[in-house]
């Protein structure tokens, strides 16, 4: 961990660790300390405490020039741990499940995807009452220039008396509407201030005689919420503008161009194979790991097309929805493949061993619960009813011991949700 590019440290702090015993057991108990850490508090903890100890947000933003996507695929990483370790049982099943998402990516669902590691490079379309406070580079305010008047229609009218007391009326008498559109133009011209005030650098306004618009706000500064005349509009504008910062001028003529799309990246070479010999020709894999390694390179079958009429209706009946109610409803055919649906069943078996089979299939709110909480983290909402019918029969299904004999899971006393072991393989042919 200490020799990877995230915590950084330099050949020199790595070749005193191999020379000062002192130092290198200072760090161990470091480690030991961020294992207790994930134990009791989470994987998410553990990585923004690595993250404060080493200083990872300013040297990854420092040295790298692509250091803001590191550091939010960091943060997204341990996001994404933090949530699968809620329906895994202990470190072991969340690195499994880490190794087989990095082995089979496109198994994994939107959440695995990508982020946007910031918003600064965008344009940002939000009103002038949210941007209140807020600074950006540059402001472009094209509809400035409108404004909606007060209509005897807009009950109730809110407006405040000469004591400044609000005053709500559902009647829309000629006095009472003059009083709340001028209360609106104040309002108005309020915002056209904090709209005016939000740029760092320059601020673009869209200016064009319309209909009534000495009402609005800009009108009323420009003219005193007198009429301009069309042909006038630009002449009051240079007026305005004369010996201050403000620049007048008229839009671009709109064109056909497009803004053309970046160019495609080069292709790459084939990676390079290390001449060296490995230092040590054994790992630890799972089975899944072992099963995958075989396949990752091998060609994806297509989907099987149907060759005859009789075929093709044999395909729709098979893709027809059954009903739900009835018991032999519940197969799981249709469900999502792959390392990740495959350990969300395994939690949702691993849950029912700790609460104990029996005690699970009895307490019927708890088991719907846990298992609506789980369908609703993944998005699989409608798995709902076929995955509680299937995870009901299968344990009290009698499972075959041989010599005539068969047990349920619901009548084991004694036994291992998941038992850790560890088998010695020496010439593996994982394929």
């Amino acid at each position: 961990a200490l020799a990877t590019p995230a915590l950084g440290l330099t050949l020199a702090e790595l070749d005193h660790l191999q020379q000062d015993e002192l130092a290198w057991e200072a760090r161990v108990v470091q480690f030991g300390h961020y294992h207790r850490l994930w134990q009791r508090q989470g994987v998410l903890p553990l990585v923004r405490r690595l993250m404060v100890d080493f200083a990872i947000p300013a040297r990854l933003l420092a040295e790298f020039e692509e250091g803001e996507r590191l550091l939010t695929d960091l943060l997204h990483l341990g996001e994404l741990l933090q949530q699968a370790s809620q329906e895994l049982d202990g470190e072991h099943a969340l690195i499994r499940f880490l190794l087989e998402a990095m082995a089979d990516p496109e198994s994994q669902n939107d959440s695995h995807k990508l982020r946007l590691e910031s918003d600064a490079d965008l344009v940002k379309v939000v009103t002038i009452h949210k941007s209140k406070g807020l600074e950006y580079p540059l402001v472009f305010l094209p509809f400035i220039h409108n404004h909606r008047p007060v209509k005897a229609t807009d009950v109730p009218l809110r407006w405040h008396d000469d004591e400044g007391r609000l005053q709500l009326s559902l009647d829309a008498d000629e006095q009472t509407l003059t009083t709340a559109e001028r209360e609106r133009l104040g309002e108005d011209l309020r915002k056209l201030y904090v709209a005016l005030t939000r740029a760092r650098h320059a601020t673009w306004l869209g200016l064009a005689p319309l209909k009534e618009g000495e009402q609005s706000a800009v009108g009323y500064l420009l003219n005193a919420g007198k009429a301009i005349a069309p042909a006038a509009l630009a002449k009051t504008l240079e007026g305005l503008a004369r010996n201050s910062e403000i620049n007048v001028t008229s839009p671009p003529d709109p064109t056909a161009q497009r803004l053309a799309s970046a160019q495609a990246p080069e292709a790459l070479g084939h990676a390079r194979a290390p001449a060296r010999p490995a230092r040590e020709h054994w790992w630890i894999a799972s089975y899944s790991a072992l099963r995958l390694s075989g396949t990752l390179t091998a060609p994806s079958s297509a989907p099987l097309e149907p060759a005859t009429a009789q075929e093709a209706t044999a395909f729709e009946v098979l893709d027809e929805p059954r009903d739900l109610a009835e018991p032999q409803a519940f197969h799981l055919h249709k469900f999502p493949r792959g390392p990740g649906p495959g350990t969300f069943l395994h939690g949702l078996l691993e849950w029912a061993g700790r609460s104990g089979f029996q005690a699970a299939l009895d307490d019927d709110e708890a088991f719907e619960d846990m298992l609506w909480r789980r369908v609703q983290l993944r998005g699989w909402q409608a798995w709902q009813t076929p995955l509680s019918g299937w995870l009901k029969a299968l344990m009290v299904t009698p499972l075959p011991l041989g010599a005539g004999r068969s047990v349920a899971l619901t009548a084991l006393a004694d036994y291992q949700v998941e038992l850790e072991f560890w088998l010695a393989a020496k010439t593996v042919d994982t394929r």
